[in-house]
């Protein structure tokens, strides 16, 4: 089957199918997540700064922004809250 020409999409039943209601961000947006994203990486102890925990933070930043917080800031507490959780994991 054809994949739709849409940014949001997943695979149903071998089947792509629109996901709704995911949340499309400006570019301004995701540059101030991507800050983050690399900010927050800088916290994690070298020993411990894998894909999987990035990934896992990345994840945390995205809800952040579709519940709406969308400066720095508030993107930067919602991750490091999180940075606990996942090194706790790894331990």
């Amino acid at each position: 089957m054809d994949r739709p020409a849409a940014d949001a999409v997943q695979m149903v039943e071998g089947q792509y199918r629109k996901v709704e209601g995911m949340p499309q961000f400006d570019p301004h947006l995701v540059r101030i997540m991507r800050d983050v994203l690399e900010d927050i990486m800088t916290r994690v102890p070298t020993e411990q700064s894998t894909q999987a925990v990035k990934a896992y933070l990345a994840e945390c930043i995205l809800k952040a922004a579709a519940q709406g917080h969308t400066n720095y800031d508030a993107l930067m507490a919602a991750a490091a809250d999180q940075i606990h959780v996942i090194l706790s994991l790894l331990s």
